[in-house]
Parts: structure tokens; C-alpha cells; sequence
């Protein structure tokens, strides 16, 4: 999955998808997101949790 624009993005559901964060921001919690990702240069990746948490993938 490939996230575009400079926009945010907040993912509700679970997700093990692969995702490619192009560009704007993709938050989650880091056991809603199994997949691995690539993060290209201005984006950002934010794991909004209240816990520690471990996660497993590629990053």
C-alpha cells in the first residue's frame, strides 16, 4: 500500500499490509500495524499509543 499526499493519515483497523509512506504522515498503534515500511524522505510513521509496545516488521 502506498500512502501519497501531505496529508495524515490515521489507520483505525489492523493492517499487514506492506506500506510505502511517500509522503504526509500514517499513524497507528504498533499492534494494529504487522507490516513492514518504507518510509521516503519528509514522511513521517507515528505509533500513537498510551503502552510500550514491541513490533515486529521491517522498517
Amino acid at each position: 500500500m502506498v500512502k501519497c499526499g501531505t496529508d495524515d493519515l490515521t489507520l483505525g483497523g489492523t493492517s499487514a499490509l506492506g506500506w510505502t509512506i511517500a509522503a504526509g504522515g500514517l499513524m497507528t498503534a504498533a499492534e494494529r500495524f504487522a507490516g513492514d515500511a518504507a518510509i521516503l524522505s519528509g514522511a513521517i510513521l507515528t505509533f500513537d499509543q498510551a503502552a510500550d509496545r514491541r513490533r515486529d516488521g521491517h522498517m
